[in-house]
């Protein structure tokens, strides 16, 4: 049977970046493309992308995020209190909070620049689940994986980033009585 389905949704994506120390703090230029042209940030930075600094260092960039998945889901087998099935959702996203590192514009350095983050977002799920009701309750656990289909950063942040993520996904909804 299809079911449509829609809910909240939260999200926690990380990744870490090798970059090296190098201790006194350097320019790091951040290329920004504009309607009247180029244009850049110029912010402070330890970090850099090169070997010749003294101590190495894992930078994390992460994204704390909201979404509200709409789409639907085919139980594939099972009977009434139990189920396997799969689905797919888009899933419009908002970013709570986030620690991301950007690349300068001679990727050389790593540097943080808050404003360039893109607040909102679009992805797009698959997942496959377990199924089991409990009465009121319906539980579903399994792998999910999500697509983000623009980038982490606004657009005049020349460098793309559209992150790929899969986890474990636990959802919980009421059942109809």
């Amino acid at each position: 049977s299809i079911k449509l389905r829609s809910g909240l949704q939260l999200n926690i994506s990380r990744y870490e970046i090798k970059a090296f120390n190098a201790y006194q703090p350097e320019l790091a230029t951040i290329a920004l493309n504009n309607a009247s042209g180029i244009d850049s940030i110029n912010t402070l930075t330890r970090f850099r992308n090169l070997n010749n600094a003294v101590v190495g260092d894992w930078l994390e960039n992460s994204y704390l995020q909201v979404s509200m998945p709409i789409g639907a889901e085919i139980k594939l087998l099972g009977n009434r209190n139990t189920h396997i099935g799969i689905a797919t959702t888009v899933q419009p996203t908002y970013v709570l909070s986030d620690h991301a590192y950007l690349i300068s514009a001679d990727y050389k350095s790593y540097s943080q620049v808050p404003s360039l983050t893109r607040r909102w977002n679009m992805h797009a799920a698959l997942e496959t689940f377990v199924g089991y009701s409990t009465g009121k309750l319906n539980w579903q656990i399994g792998p999910q994986v999500r697509y983000q289909l623009l980038s982490s950063f606004h657009s005049e942040y020349p460098v793309k980033e559209n992150l790929f993520d899969f986890g474990l996904k636990v959802g919980v909804s009421l059942n109809k009585q």
